[in-house]
C-alpha cells in the first residue's frame, strides 16, 4: 500500500511540474508592459492558446498569445469571430524578452471598448524569474 501511495505521489508531482512549465511567463517582460496599435491580420480562438496576429502601425507583425482561462474576464464569446481581420485594435501586452515581435495579451481596445484579460501576472515562479532576469540586465 505504501508503494502505491509513493508511486501516485511521484506521478502527480511529475505531471504537475510539466503542466506548470507549459504556462510559464518567464520568456515575457512581465515587469515592462507595453501598448501597440494596429490592424488585425488574423485571430484564431484555438486551444491550447488563442493567437492574435496584429500588424502594428509601424509595419511590424506581432504574434500575440492569449491565456484562455482568463478570456472569460472579457465577457466575450470563445470564438474566432469575436475579432475580425481588418479590425483596428489597441493591445496592452507583455513583449518577448528576446526582442522578437511575440507577446502575451493583457487586454485590448476594440471599437472603443477596453477588454481586460489578465491585468497582472501573479504566478509566483514567473514573477520571481522576471525579477531575477530584470536584475541581471541592469
Amino acid at each position: 500500500m505504501k508503494l502505491l501511495l509513493r508511486l501516485t505521489a511521484v506521478t502527480a508531482l511529475l505531471f504537475s511540474t510539466t503542466s506548470m512549465a507549459h504556462h510559464s511567463f518567464s520568456p515575457y517582460a512581465i515587469n515592462d508592459p507595453m501598448e501597440i496599435s494596429g490592424v488585425v491580420e488574423s485571430f484564431r480562438y484555438v486551444r491550447p492558446h488563442p493567437i492574435l496576429e496584429l500588424q502594428e502601425n509601424d509595419g511590424r507583425l506581432w504574434t500575440i498569445e492569449i491565456t484562455p482561462r482568463n478570456w472569460s474576464n472579457t465577457g466575450l464569446e470563445e470564438s474566432s469571430d469575436v475579432i475580425q481581420s481588418g479590425d483596428e485594435l489597441r493591445a496592452r501586452l507583455w513583449p518577448a524578452r528576446n526582442g522578437s515581435p511575440e507577446a502575451v495579451l493583457s487586454g485590448f481596445e476594440l471599437k472603443g471598448e477596453y477588454y481586460e484579460i489578465t491585468p497582472q501576472i501573479r504566478q509566483r515562479s514567473a514573477v520571481e524569474e522576471a525579477d531575477r532576469l530584470d536584475g541581471d540586465q541592469e
